[in-house]
């Protein structure tokens, strides 16, 4: 069985589309300055012109950064892979490594702070086991 209201949503429905003008009609009357609905192509520019125009100076700062920073991770990508590496190391370049653990094993001990040794600790009183108390606990 029907409700009531969907026996007058059915009576009345025919009249829906000269409601919408009479809505229309009544609301451009209300407001006259309003605007009409507009596409989403002027609604994205003029979302894109409150974002990013006023901020112009900064947004291209940030993109001048990002370009720089990939094409840094691009250069030094290219430059340490392993195609670029030929092989093991060659006696010279040995002696060189070892050349340089010796200098920082020198540089290191140069500039390490002379660590004082630790004084004895004192010998433990046997006695200190028992607990002394000067008065009673009830």
């Amino acid at each position: 069985m029907k409700t009531p209201r969907d026996l007058l949503l059915a009576r009345h429905h025919p009249a829906t589309p000269q409601l919408d003008t009479v809505r229309a009609q009544a609301l451009a009357a209300a407001f006259p300055n309003a605007r009409a609905p507009r596409r989403a192509a002027a609604r994205l520019r003029d979302w894109w012109q409150e974002l990013f125009w006023p901020a112009r100076r900064a947004w291209l700062g940030l993109a001048a950064v990002w370009v720089v920073i990939v094409g840094s991770h691009l250069v030094r990508s290219e430059r340490g892979r392993p195609e670029n590496f030929t092989g093991p190391p060659t006696p010279v370049l040995r002696q060189l490594l070892r050349e340089q653990l010796r200098l920082r094993a020198e540089l290191l001990d140069d500039l390490a702070p002379a660590r004082p040794t630790p004084a004895p600790a004192p010998p433990i009183d046997p006695r200190r086991g028992a607990i002394s108390r000067p008065f009673p606990i009830a």
